[in-house]
């Protein structure tokens, strides 16, 4: 006898939310945000119950990336990652893909007086020690 296994997709109904984040005054007014739910359904979480759909904003470039929108989703309180959305030609949504390290901020500080002082004595001693 022998034992066979099959993968079977039953169609079921999911309902979510969309909220529409207005960024620099610009909100997508696009009406196919049901793709955007299907992406997240059908690759990160298909058991999603009470799914939020945050659009930040609308289309957007960051050079040399493509046109995309950004897209947050929540899941019970779980907030995903921001995605950078592109529309392919047949309508579907898919994420941009990023190296790794892009679109993280570095943290920009001032440097205290405090440290400078320090940094410069150190030098002074350094070069004194040379000689």
């Amino acid at each position: 006898m022998e034992t066979g296994q099959v993968t079977i997709m039953m169609p079921e109904v999911k309902t979510f939310r969309v909220r529409r984040v207005v960024v620099q005054d610009l909100s997508y007014t696009g009406d196919d945000v049901d793709r955007l739910a299907l992406w997240y359904y059908l690759n990160i979480n298909p058991d999603a119950e009470n799914l939020i759909i945050f659009i930040h904003g609308d289309w957007h470039q960051t050079y040399p990336q493509p046109f995309h929108i950004t897209v947050e989703y929540d899941n019970d309180g779980q907030r995903s990652r921001r995605y950078h959305m592109i529309k392919y030609p047949d309508g579907n949504f898919h994420p941009q893909d990023q190296p790794p390290g892009l679109g993280q901020k570095k943290n920009k500080y001032k440097k205290s007086k405090k440290l400078k002082k320090k940094k410069n004595k150190s030098k002074k001693l350094k070069k004194k020690s040379k000689k």
